[in-house]
């Protein structure tokens, strides 16, 4: 969000069951009553102004941890938040901690470093709520829940020791950092604020609602101590050379510069690391230029692997034809080669029990996957996912592929199927049909397919496949529209006269029949 106006309604989306959801949302989108997990089509009927891109979650975990090394110049100690990706926290409050002990001496009181903070921020068009309090936990909750009657300067929020609990007592109890779901047992057993926390006995809160929220009250009154996990620069490893005669020959520069890399990749080895992520920059002068005056260009090509990698022969066979594909303007004097995005190369023991064979594949399998990432993108590699959905068309997704990400297989080779029979080819978005019945429910006996009828001579059915509830009462509780997949359906394995079988649904209330495969 950041660069835009204060007061614009921006939104970044991404595709999930089938349709465009908010997955970021602006504090001026916000108070407009947008929230995220919203369908994109109720956001634009709620602003029809509504300014939307695309959310890629690489980047803004990246933004936000290069946010962080920025604040780094007001505390060593700075870190993004953990709670970010986990225990249900709202997407929208993703937040840096600063440790600020003992900077009072460089930066003066605490509202002069809030001042400063602040200003920074909204120099790089990024909106803050900043909380100063003795533990994390509470400045976690007053920079997010703190009311205007304690904002004290520039959007700062401030408790003092000594009055952490009368501070956080009136605030709501989402201000804990807790999962959502307890957040709503919470209130449904009336409890909406901190303060009525405070009265249940210390010893039943862990067997009625769980350990987590016990450590919360715990953590922000600071009876169990809290550390930040501060970001770190890393050094690139880079190797440059300048050359005495600079180079015009195309094979010249390509093998100068596999020497470079061969430099770079010692480097890595030699601090037993690897990199995802490799920039090869060319400079050097014009051929022709007149007046006599030499102006420099610069060319610089970089690419991504699937799995970081420190051998000289799989990224120089990637490399290599990279420079060769370059058209230089004139002579190269300068050549630098870089890896970034490095971690550590852990040493592994060979597995006796494995075969060579097997080693040998996952081997060839990265570098198969480093070939196609590095020209192609991660966006466009995509591998299937499962997701937890009884509809058919949402169970799965081709998400970008990341060997950083990667979730383990949900079936193994010991792995039992489901004992059901599902066809070879779902499509991905079911298409209508036309369908008679002799009986309710009974399989049709002829339908009408893109104009297309079809005699039906053998049925079975009906199978009853109904939506998730949890999901459809999500919607409307968030005052969504129900879509086509909140309806029942009954499914109906058809074969035609070709010997074809289909795999057909009805819906249930609306009566309307799709196809939803086909067995090859």
């Amino acid at each position: 969000m950041a660069g835009k106006e204060p007061n614009s309604v921006t939104a970044l989306v991404k595709s999930a069951a089938q349709q465009l959801v908010i997955e970021r949302i602006s504090p001026a989108g916000y108070r407009t009553g947008i929230r995220e997990g919203m369908s994109l089509t109720l956001a634009r009927a709620i602003t029809p102004t509504l300014s939307v891109a695309s959310y890629n979650e690489t980047a803004d975990r990246a933004a936000l941890h290069q946010l962080a090394v920025k604040l780094l110049v007001f505390s060593p100690f700075a870190g993004v938040e953990p709670e970010r990706a986990e225990q249900g926290a709202s997407k929208i409050f993703d937040g840096i901690l600063l440790d600020i002990t003992g900077t009072e001496r460089i930066h003066g009181t605490e509202q002069a470093l809030a001042r400063r903070i602040h200003s920074m921020l909204s120099q790089l068009g990024v909106a803050s709520r900043i909380g100063i309090a003795p533990t994390i936990g509470a400045a976690w909750a007053i920079a997010r829940y703190g009311t205007v009657e304690r904002c004290s300067d520039q959007n700062l929020w401030q408790i003092k020791t000594g009055e952490i609990r009368q501070a956080l007592a009136a605030l709501p109890i989402s201000a804990l950092r807790l999962p959502h779901e307890l957040i709503e047992s919470l209130r449904q057993l009336g409890i909406t604020e901190l303060k009525q926390l405070y009265r249940l006995p210390r010893l039943t809160i862990p067997p009625r609602f769980g350990k987590i929220l016990l450590l919360r009250i715990e953590q922000a009154l600071g009876s169990i101590d809290e550390v930040v996990n501060p970001v770190t620069i890393q050094a690139p490893f880079r190797v440059e050379h300048e050359f005495e005669h600079p180079l015009l020959n195309h094979s010249a520069i390509v093998r100068a510069s596999m020497l470079l890399l061969e430099q770079t990749l010692s480097q890595l080895a030699a601090m037993k690391r690897k990199a995802s992520t490799f920039v090869v920059k060319l400079e050097g002068y014009y051929a022709q230029r007149e007046h006599g005056e030499k102006e420099r260009f610069s060319k610089v090509r970089s690419f991504s692997l699937y799995a970081a990698s420190n051998e000289l022969k799989q990224i120089e066979s990637i490399v290599s034809p990279l420079l060769e594909a370059i058209q230089l303007p004139g002579k190269v004097d300068t050549v630098t080669i870089s890896a970034l995005d490095s971690e550590r190369a852990f040493d592994s023991q060979d597995d006796f029990t494995e075969s060579a064979d097997a080693r040998i594949i996952a081997a060839s399998i990265d570098e198969v996957m480093n070939k196609l990432v590095s020209r192609l993108g991660h966006e466009q590699v995509r591998t299937l996912q499962f997701q937890e959905s009884y509809i058919p068309e949402r169970d799965n997704l081709f998400a970008p592929i990341d060997k950083r990400e990667a979730k383990p297989s949900m079936l193994t080779a010991s792995s039992e199927l489901p004992a059901i029979n599902r066809p070879s080819h779902i499509l991905a978005t079911p298409e209508k049909l036309e369908a008679i019945c002799m009986l309710p429910d009974n399989p049709p006996a002829w339908v009408k397919w893109k104009g297309a009828s079809l005699n039906i001579v053998s049925g079975i059915g009906p199978e009853r496949i109904s939506p998730e509830w949890w999901r459809v009462h999500s919607d409307k509780r968030n005052g969504g529209r129900e879509d086509h997949n909140s309806e029942d359906r009954d499914y109906f394995k058809l074969q035609d006269e070709s010997g074809r079988w289909l795999w057909v649904y009805r819906k249930v209330k609306s009566q309307q029949w799709f196809l939803q495969g086909i067995w090859g």
